[in-house]
């Protein structure tokens, strides 16, 4: 679990440290590989994208044992679950808006709008927000509420 650390130093150099811990939930997040832009069905180039620190998904890979024949199976599940704190979900929306989907015709790039000191990022008319293709979700403490049709858009 996350800690914020508090110091408050006294005279002669004692401190005391106090540790107040972050709660945390449980959230749905992922990544749509589609999406309508300006009326056109788009694909998004890639099957993952970190976004404040947390990674968005197309789908996960798990493994079950099925009980009847005791072998392994592989399921993809739609984004995946993650345990948040209000400053872990306050970083993701922050940085949510950083990163946008450049599409050149039938291809695409995830692009950083920061760029950087080799490739300065310079706003182009089709540039789509990443938010466009991410979700996000809520759920119970349990976990319970994963399935059926995936959330909204975080943009619509």
């Amino acid at each position: 679990m996350a800690r914020d650390e508090g110091q408050i130093v006294a005279k002669g150099g004692a401190a005391v440290v106090e540790y107040v811990e972050d709660v945390t939930r449980k959230w749905w997040i992922g990544l749509n590989s589609t999406a309508t832009v300006h009326g056109v069905e788009r694909t998004l180039p890639v099957q993952n994208h970190t976004v404040g620190g947390q990674e968005f998904s197309v789908f996960t890979d798990d493994t079950a044992v099925d009980p009847a024949t005791k072998q392994w199976n592989k399921l993809a599940r739609p984004g995946r679950v993650v345990d948040l704190t209000d400053a872990d979900v306050a970083r993701i929306k922050d940085d949510m808006k950083r990163h946008v989907v450049r599409f050149f015709g039938q291809r695409a790039q995830v692009l950083d709008t920061n760029g950087s000191a080799s490739r300065p990022y310079t706003a182009s008319r089709g540039d789509v927000p990443i938010a466009k293709f991410c979700y996000m979700k809520q759920l119970a403490n349990d976990g319970s509420g994963v399935g059926g049709t995936k959330p909204d858009p975080l943009e619509k």
